[in-house]
């Protein structure tokens, strides 16, 4: 199947609309054999007009720039980014053609590619230079659980069968309810020993605080955990490792040295699908990441293209080109370190756009979309029990059920310490108990990539 679109004058609105039909057809096929033609004006059947030339060429820009109405679609009260004048419904369906009434492809090439992220139009990073969800576009619109682009994807499916009569379905889930990629940053490897001990004293746990002083096993043990919940609902994990060690001003990197013997061993022998955690200073700077890359292959004699950032650390303008060039395959760094949801308004995997060629990356994002700090640590959500947990995750649930889309979870693997976070394991537990009733299928990482991309590395 074939989308094709007739170029305008507009260069980069050519190039929104080549990512757009790229990132449309990696989420959802049809057996049927027939080209589809979209054009601003004239000479197609379905015809989606150009309305954000004027945004796009602002040197700078803040987030009331961008024109919008609010309408409902399949039962959502959903923002339409870049309307006509005259916006009275989606779009309309005409003598056998269909007008959309507002910009589809300025709307979801803004939403994927994070162009309101880049500073100069909207973004206020913090001290970090991350941009965090309480300053973000997806925060003004107010759509943190609502997966715009989704809806955005199902009008497309919904003009295509009006006007040529071809049925288009989503390609991840669709023997399923939705997806789960369970994933783990480890943070901690070798101190895990003394957090477990500090944990068992507070809890007075004699036997548990003993055990922890004596044994090296106490720094493998939330790894026995973590296989525990594999076997028990049939997956296979990501983890995610720090290549360097020290601190970045006040941050951490890495307690443990990934060319350790015993970690190499532990790697190579007992997991079986990694990642890189690239370290402060590697989002922004290619020679660090490639430093830290082959860091992390010679230790683990692995092929390293799946990666996620610590402390989801992200530059718009710069870290798509270095993934991009460094031969990653998988990012999931895209969540917000403050809030669960969606962070590029998608539920979906999609191509990183890298704004310093005006081009996709063959890099395929795959979005963080909950993570266990960020639902349990004072500083953010603060939870103190699973109801509060569970209920708090109920509209992204209710959204996955819809746009049957990929829910991405991080869990620490200090989270699963003998004692201290067992709050921590009982909501891990609660979700995947949740997509087991709901009929989720489990993919790691590589698998989701594999299904989409019918590719096997």
């Amino acid at each position: 199947m074939k989308i094709k679109f007739k170029p305008t004058n507009d260069a980069f609105f050519n190039t929104r609309a080549q990512y757009v039909i790229e990132n449309f057809l990696l989420n959802y096929e049809s057996v049927d054999e027939h080209e589809i033609v979209l054009s601003v004006d004239s000479g197609a059947d379905i015809l989606a007009p150009s309305l954000a030339g004027q945004y796009f060429a602002k040197e700078t820009a803040v987030f009331d720039d961008i024109p919008l109405v609010k309408s409902i679609y399949k039962e959502e009260n959903i923002p339409f980014l870049f309307p006509q004048n005259n916006f009275t419904e989606p779009f309309e369906y005409r003598n056998g053609k269909v007008f959309f009434n507002f910009d589809i492809i300025s709307a979801i090439f803004l939403l994927l590619s994070g162009y309101t992220e880049l500073e100069e139009k909207g973004a206020k990073p913090d001290g970090l230079g991350r941009v965090e969800y309480k300053n973000s576009f997806i925060k003004y619109l107010n759509i943190i659980t609502l997966p715009l682009v989704d809806y955005y994807y199902m009008l497309l499916v919904d003009a295509i069968e009006l006007a040529y009569g071809v049925k288009f379905k989503q390609k991840l889930s669709k023997n399923a309810g939705f997806t789960i990629s369970v994933t783990h940053d480890i943070d901690y490897w070798s101190t895990i020993w003394r957090k477990t001990f500090k944990n068992a004293l507070k809890e007075l746990n004699l036997r548990v605080a003993f055990q922890s002083l004596f044994t090296h096993k106490a720094n493998n043990s939330p790894f026995e955990k973590i296989f525990s919940f594999e076997k028990a609902y049939k997956y296979v994990s990501t983890c995610f490792f720090l290549p360097k060690q020290g601190k970045y001003k006040c941050y951490e990197n890495a307690d443990y040295n990934i060319q350790h013997s015993d970690y190499k061993h532990f790697i190579q022998n007992k997991l079986n699908e990694i990642g890189i955690h690239p370290g402060f200073g590697c989002h922004d700077s290619e020679k660090e990441f490639e430093v830290q890359k082959q860091h992390l292959g010679k230790a683990t004699e692995k092929i390293i293209s799946i990666s996620r950032f610590h402390f989801l650390m992200f530059s718009r303008a710069q870290t798509p080109s270095i993934l991009n060039s460094q031969g990653i395959k998988i990012d999931s760094t895209l969540g917000f370190n403050d809030a669960c949801g969606f962070r590029n308004a998608t539920s979906l995997p999609f191509y990183l756009f890298d704004f310093n060629t005006s081009q996709r990356t063959n890099v395929l994002e795959i979005p963080l979309v909950v993570m266990d700090a960020t639902l349990f640590y004072g500083h953010y959500l603060g939870f103190e029990n699973k109801e509060q947990a569970m209920e708090y995750l109920k509209p992204v649930f209710t959204q996955l059920a819809k746009t049957k889309g990929c829910l991405v979870l991080n869990w620490h693997n200090d989270a699963f310490l003998p004692v201290g976070k067992s709050l921590w394991q009982v909501v891990l537990n609660e979700i995947l108990k949740y997509g087991q009733k709901n009929n989720a299928q489990f993919l790691s990482l590589s698998q989701i990539r594999n299904l989409l991309e019918g590719e096997n590395d």
